[in-house]
């Protein structure tokens, strides 16, 4: 199997991980967000069918993009869970593997989105021939 081959397996193990947390008895979300973050992170990394300049670009890009973001928002959870947890013990704050697996899904989905206008815009050009 190709590298490339591989990426719908990982997305595959991701989700089945996170939604057994909901389904297996005595399950924890801090176990199944290590294996989530992961899979997700394997699906990132893993080879393109075409890897190439304009691939690995948009790549750096994502993951610039969604780190930023990604630490916002956990930065923000935290002030809101500082601010409005004087009395609820339901409030807690975000694991590392919550802020990768929040970067990787932003990183994933906009860096498939750029590929998708890049295709897009090819596909609109005039043939030259």
């Amino acid at each position: 199997m190709e590298k490339h081959e591989l990426k719908p397996l990982y997305l595959t193990l991701a989700a089945t991980s996170a939604a057994g947390v909901f389904f297996v008895p005595n399950a924890t979300w801090s176990g199944a967000s290590a294996m989530v973050a992961v899979c997700l992170l394997t699906a990132f990394l893993s080879r393109e069918r075409i890897e190439d300049e304009r691939v690995e670009h948009l790549k750096l890009k994502a993951i610039r993009v969604a780190l930023v973001f990604s630490a916002l928002v956990v930065f923000l959870q935290a002030w809101a869970v500082k601010v409005l947890s004087r009395d609820r013990a339901a409030l807690y704050y975000l694991s590392a593997f919550d802020l990768l697996i929040l970067a990787m899904v932003v990183a994933l989905s906009l860096f498939h989105y750029w590929r998708w206008q890049d295709g897009r815009a090819e596909g609109m050009a005039p043939f030259d021939s």
